[in-house]
């Protein structure tokens, strides 16, 4: 009889651990805000107090074979590129080569606070410059359009920074010189310092 009391505890318990885990996970599946469109993300209902992340997934602005500095306007007109994604074979303007380089722009939408916001990169193809509101915030290795001055350092890295207003302009210069597929091959995540 004991053990029998000892066996219906211990599924119990068992029940409600997993039920209370299927309504966590269903939980934060509701929150997912929706992807990004024509180069912007509006994150300005998301939650950053819960420290979950959220993935800068969709369509990002795609300048090909120029690095845009911050504040300067772009030569050519913006297309769009979906991240993550790889940029051989697309065709913007005719189809892009696996090596080369571009700058991918993102611009995320934001309730207006002094929180450290931050950015989790695993992999851009093979040398990357992260800038947020004109500021270098991050890098690995030397993104440039020519082979001879490119350094190859494709390592996982965050990248932190506030926002004054309500806007992250984010800036990506990549370059691959290296690899048969250049571009963001995984998602890049957005969150609290904490989060991140």
């Amino acid at each position: 009889m004991r053990k029998m009391l000892v066996a219906l505890i211990a599924v119990s318990l068992g029940c409600y651990i997993l039920l209370f885990g299927l309504l966590e996970a269903t939980e934060n599946k509701g929150i997912k805000p929706e992807s990004a469109r024509n180069g912007t993300l509006d994150l300005t209902t998301w939650d950053f107090a819960s420290d979950e992340v959220v993935s800068l997934d969709g369509q990002w602005e795609f300048y090909w074979n120029e690095l845009l500095e911050p504040g300067v306007q772009p030569v050519s007109s913006a297309q769009l590129m979906n991240v993550p994604g790889f940029w051989r074979n697309t065709e913007l303007d005719g189809t892009l080569q696996a090596k080369g380089g571009g700058t991918y722009r993102l611009k995320v939408k934001l309730d207006p606070s002094s929180r450290v916001y931050g950015l989790r990169i695993s992999n851009i193809r093979m040398a990357s410059t992260v800038y947020v509101n004109g500021e270098k915030v991050g890098e690995s290795g030397v993104p440039t359009l020519s082979h001879s001055t490119y350094e190859y350092a494709n390592r996982p890295y965050n990248a932190f920074f506030t926002v004054q207003g309500d806007t992250a302009d984010i800036l990506i210069h990549a370059a691959n010189y290296e690899n048969m597929q250049g571009g963001i091959p995984y998602s890049l995540y957005f969150g609290s310092a904490q989060g991140i």
